[in-house]
């Protein structure tokens, strides 16, 4: 996996398990939420004010249920069951039991571990973390349903009343009929060291889902979801961090894991409203067959359906022989532009460098440790459109470096290349055109040699420097 989908790859299970919370945030969005004044109301106080009479949902009132979330389905997309749905009411103690097994099982520790280090050597974990018990809590704390496409059942919360089931059901329902003509465990599966894309898919498979939870609600009201005008990415995005600060279970949990649950549920739905505003749902087949190749083109629809930039493709040179037979190569993966969104927005806040991530092109990053498993060493390749853009990015990351070691020292500074010293060895920042490369970690002869190859190594578009590919 990598970075971008360590809670997210279709091995953990193919859908996360949608929790509550976001639930009723996106549905509040109906009446208008992200309005100056409005106040979200918290799960808890929404089941305090249950009347005693609102019993936990029944076999029969589930069955019932999803009828007719099945039949507006049918009339709003044009989706129709190809065999029954399997389902199950589960307990609270049961959901949280069966999300940890499959996140354990499905990622053994060591890959667990390895990411985890590539996480904190960018300074998007603290060293501290633990990456498993983090997400197995971020993920089953709040969740009351979830669709698992191994076992292709649909499992429901048994606590509570179906008053509340609806939204949840209706998104799981979604993934229960993609999974009947896609499937989707195939269709999530990228190549190795491809997470950016299948991270793109999950917020194509979410974003529909929660987009046809909203369609659902409004059904029969006279409005439909092209008719929402608040869905905007910066509103979504600031109503789901609120959501997930303030459950004092999750509060606490590194920024990145946040965003990373929320991406395909928030940045999906923002695509799927401008999918609809010049398409209909049943465009939704060209776009399962041609799927978009990255993040970028999530945040950014117009890059998947005007332009269509498809990323290019990046490679590192042979590493292994540069560093010597004591670095061992323990992850390699492709960044994407989601993760150094949420780099920046992590690491440098308010300082409007935010969206130096836009602009991305391609990446690759391998994670060298050495044979004791003490020191590791991060080298990134990254290519940008035009070099002003892989000179803001670069801007960008130059803070990111001296606000994350404890004492930089800069022994070396020019137009295009930052050389620092720091408590975790050498890290060197160089531009060349529209590339930009990062190592992290290497001690001073080994930054040397590197330093070398970077400048020797062919560009990756060498005929048509600072002009865009399309």
């Amino acid at each position: 996996m990598g970075p971008a989908a360590v809670a997210s790859s279709p091995a953990a299970f193919v859908n996360p398990p949608q929790p509550l919370r976001l639930s009723l945030a996106l549905a509040v969005c109906l009446a208008g939420a992200g309005q100056p004044g409005f106040a979200e109301p918290s799960y808890d106080d929404l089941s305090e004010s249950l009347e005693p009479a609102a019993a936990p949902i029944t076999a029969q009132e589930l069955d019932e249920l999803t009828a007719r979330v099945l039949e507006s389905l049918r009339r709003i997309r044009g989706l129709e069951a190809q065999r029954p749905i399997r389902k199950a009411l589960v307990s609270q103690r049961d959901s949280h039991a069966a999300i940890e097994r499959m996140i354990r099982a499905d990622h053994p520790e060591e890959t667990i571990n390895r990411e985890a280090k590539t996480l904190i050597k960018l300074g998007l974990l603290p060293p501290d973390t633990d990456l498993t018990s983090s997400v197995t809590q971020l993920y089953a704390h709040q969740a009351v349903g979830f669709y698992d496409a191994h076992t292709q059942v649909l499992y429901v919360a048994d606590w509570l009343p179906a008053m509340m089931q609806e939204g949840v059901l209706s998104h799981e329902l979604v993934h229960a009929l993609q999974d009947q003509r896609i499937p989707l465990l195939q269709w999530l599966t990228a190549g190795v060291g491809e997470d950016d894309a299948v991270l793109a898919r999950q917020a194509i498979m979410e974003g529909e889902a929660t987009a046809l939870m909203l369609e659902t609600a409004l059904d029969g009201s006279g409005m439909s979801f092209d008719d929402l005008q608040s869905l905007d990415p910066a509103t979504l995005t600031q109503m789901a961090t609120q959501t997930l600060a303030a459950d004092a279970q999750t509060a606490s949990l590194p920024p990145y894991l946040g965003a990373l649950m929320t991406f395909p549920y928030v940045d999906g739905l923002a695509f799927f409203k401008a999918l609809r505003a010049t398409h209909s749902w049943s465009f939704m087949s060209q776009v399962y067959a041609q799927p978009p190749e990255s993040t970028e083109q999530i945040i950014h629809p117009d890059a998947y359906f005007q332009r269509k930039d498809h990323p290019t493709p990046v490679a590192l040179p042979d590493l292994e022989r540069i560093l010597g037979a004591s670095w061992k190569r323990i992850d390699e993966n492709i960044l994407g532009e989601f993760t150094w969104r949420t780099l920046f927005q992590v690491r440098l806040g308010g300082t409007g460098l935010g969206a130096a991530s836009t602009g991305w092109d391609g990446d690759r990053y391998q994670l060298f440790e050495d044979t004791g498993g003490a020191h590791r060493v991060l080298v990134i390749r990254t290519v940008w459109d035009t070099p002003a853009d892989a000179r803001e990015f670069a801007e960008a990351y130059r803070l990111v470096i001296e606000g994350k070691y404890r004492s930089p020292r800069l022994i070396e500074a020019a137009d295009s290349v930052w050389w620092w010293r720091t408590e975790e060895d050498d890290v060197l920042l160089q531009v060349r055109g529209e590339e930009v490369w990062i190592s992290e970690g290497a001690p001073s002869a080994l930054t040397v040699s590197l330093r070398e190859t970077i400048r020797r190594e062919p560009a990756l578009r060498p005929a048509d420097a600072g002009v865009r590919r399309d």
